[in-house]
């Protein structure tokens, strides 16, 4: 893991327009046949995380019941809130 500061070389605007810029190239070209889409690095894991966000983290009924029964062992409400069930995908 490495962490660069741009700045370093070059104004953080700068960097992010030429960054929208090359984006904008890149998902601009022309589709493979079976694709819908051109994703770049880290534009899937971003969407997953929004989904989440939204909706909340799947968790398995297990882990439900384990928290909770801690909670009620640490007399506390859980509020846990179940709204599932899921899609394979969100998972």
């Amino acid at each position: 893991l490495m962490a660069i500061d741009i700045e370093w070389f070059m104004p953080l605007n700068e960097f992010r327009r030429r960054m929208d810029d090359f984006t904008e190239m890149v998902k601009s070209r022309a589709l493979r046949p079976g694709f819908d889409e051109i994703l770049i690095p880290g534009e899937q894991e971003a969407r997953r995380v929004r989904r989440k966000t939204d909706s909340g983290i799947p968790l398995e009924d297990a882990a439900i019941a384990d928290l909770e029964a801690l909670a009620t062992e640490l007399g506390v409400d859980s509020g846990i809130e179940v709204v599932g069930p899921w899609e394979e995908e969100t998972l």
